[in-house]
Order: C-alpha cells, then structure tokens, then sequence
C-alpha cells in the first residue's frame, strides 16, 4: 500500500502532520480530528474543512498558521502543568505516606482509609463549581499512597 506524504500546503485546509515521516496523518487544527494516511489527499482535507467547518472555508492561510500556533503553545503549558501536578502529587504521597509511617501505621491504611476520606471531604466541600471538585478527586486519585 502506496503511503502519502504530507505537504506544506495542507495548512490552507487547515491540517497539520502529524506521526513520523514514513506513515504521516494528518489533523485539522481547528477540531483536533486526526485523519489516516489514506486521507492526506487535498480533496478530502477540502472536504472535511467544508462539511465540519464550512464558517472558514474563505479564511486566509495565516489563520490556520495562527490556530496550528496557539494549538501548539497549548500543548507545551498543558505538558508543563502536567508535570507540575506530578510534583503535587508526589509531595502529597510523600506527605501521607510520612504521617503514616511516624504513627506506626500500617501503609496499607493510606489506601483503604485516608484515600477515601480525602475524596469524601473534598466532594462535601460547598465549591460553586462542580468542575472543580470532580478534577480535585481525579487527581487524588492519582496519588500513591503506600
């Protein structure tokens, strides 16, 4: 099977490559949808720019360079605050597992009954957005606690 490149040209579709340089994809950097090799042709990227996005069909090339821009500045602070919430969260293990460990404490109470009682506390705070507590117990639950 025969693999498409990917052109510079793309972009005035609004698409990006990405993938490595033997099997290219290509994705719309307006929705994020990412479209096989066998799709790097400029008829059905044109297609997919008419019938998803059809209020930019008459944008010019330098918006989709600026959304392909803000799309990567995106990715690197999303990759930074990922890395800062690792370092939260292993301050917070090495909190919990501490406390434990300076009450002779077995380590497996951290899992089965701190952990949970975390989660409840958080989930009774009176936060006006409910956003936030879900996100609050997810990253609790990424927390090793043993």
């Amino acid at each position: 099977m025969k693999k498409r490149k990917y052109d510079d040209d793309y972009i005035k579709y609004g698409f990006t490559c990405i993938g490595d340089q033997e099997c290219p994809k290509s994705q719309c950097v307006i929705c994020g949808d990412v479209l096989a090799n066998s799709s790097l042709k400029p008829s059905l990227l044109w297609r997919h720019l008419e019938t998803r996005h059809p209020e930019q069909l008459d944008k010019p090339v330098d918006f989709f360079k600026q959304k392909l821009a803000n799309w990567k500045s995106d990715i690197t602070s999303f990759v930074s605050k990922a890395s800062t919430d690792n370092e939260n969260t292993f301050e917070m293990s090495y909190q919990v597992s501490y406390r434990v460990a300076k009450a002779s404490e077995a380590h497996t109470i951290a899992e089965c009954l701190i952990g949970p009682c975390i989660k409840d506390v958080v989930h009774s705070l009176d936060i006006v957005y409910c956003m936030l507590r879900e996100k609050a117990a997810k990253r609790i639950d990424v927390v090793p606690l043993s």
